[in-house]
């Protein structure tokens, strides 16, 4: 309803806000990064942190990571997905005690 265009960047608009919206392809982004991964460098113990659980971003990025150990027959590891709930250092701080570095 304003009188200037608007385009949302990052996120799929709300539904009761039918606007235009620029993303990346989340779930497909992170299949690929964790195909390539376990394809091009062998890794298979493949951590995921993972933000606040209502962002859309991340629960596709979640799918997608998921989808790829599948793929590549990786058995999930429940300790290497991570929840933090806030800034880049909670991030951090999470990890640091978790069973990604050890």
């Amino acid at each position: 309803r304003a009188p200037l265009p608007v385009v949302q960047v990052t996120e799929t608009a709300p539904a009761d806000a039918p606007i235009p919206y620029v993303t990346i392809e989340n779930r497909v982004a992170s299949r690929k990064l964790v195909g390539h991964l376990i394809e091009s460098h062998g890794k298979r113990r493949i951590a995921f942190i993972h933000g606040p659980e209502e962002h859309e971003d991340g629960l596709l990025r979640e799918k997608g990571y998921e989808e790829a150990l599948d793929r590549y027959e990786v058995i999930p590891d429940p300790r290497l997905i991570i929840r933090c709930h806030g800034p880049r250092e909670m991030a951090r701080q999470t990890t640091a005690g978790s069973a990604v570095m050890s």
